[in-house]
C-alpha cells in the first residue's frame, strides 16, 4: 500500500562512506567492481521509473553461474512445474525498497 507523504524539513545528515554505488537506470543497473567481503552500498536512481533491488548471497562454493541457474529456474516455476529440490538458495538476502524516479533527462533504453 502506498501512503502520500510531505517532507518538511531538509534532512543535512551525512552519509556515512560506502564501497560502491549500485545506479538503477531505466531497464539496467551500473554495478561497481565487487569482491567477496561484508559491504555498505548506496542504491541510486537515475531512472524514471520506480527502481528495487535484491542482493543474494549464496554459500562458499556456489558460483555466479549457478546462483543465475537457480535464480532462472525458480523465476521459470509455477504450480505444476515447481523448481527442483536441490537447487542452490541463497543464505542471506538484502532488499533495497522502491527508489522513486530522478529528475532530469531518461536513461537510455536498451
Amino acid at each position: 500500500m502506498a501512503v502520500p507523504f510531505t517532507v518538511k524539513t531538509t534532512n543535512a545528515a551525512v552519509m556515512p562512506p560506502t564501497d560502491g554505488t549500485i545506479v538503477a537506470r531505466d531497464w539496467a543497473f551500473d554495478l561497481p567492481p565487487l569482491t567477496p567481503a561484508t559491504k555498505t552500498l548506496t542504491f541510486r536512481n537515475d531512472g524514471h521509473q520506480d527502481h528495487s533491488l535484491a542482493v543474494a548471497e549464496f554459500a562458499d562454493g556456489v558460483d555466479a553461474d549457478a546462483a543465475r541457474s537457480a535464480f532462472d529456474a525458480i523465476l521459470a516455476a509455477d504450480d505444476a512445474h515447481p523448481p527442483p529440490e536441490d537447487l542452490p538458495g541463497p543464505d542471506d538476502v538484502a532488499f533495497a525498497g522502491r527508489s522513486a524516479p530522478a529528475a532530469g533527462p531518461p536513461s537510455p533504453s536498451p
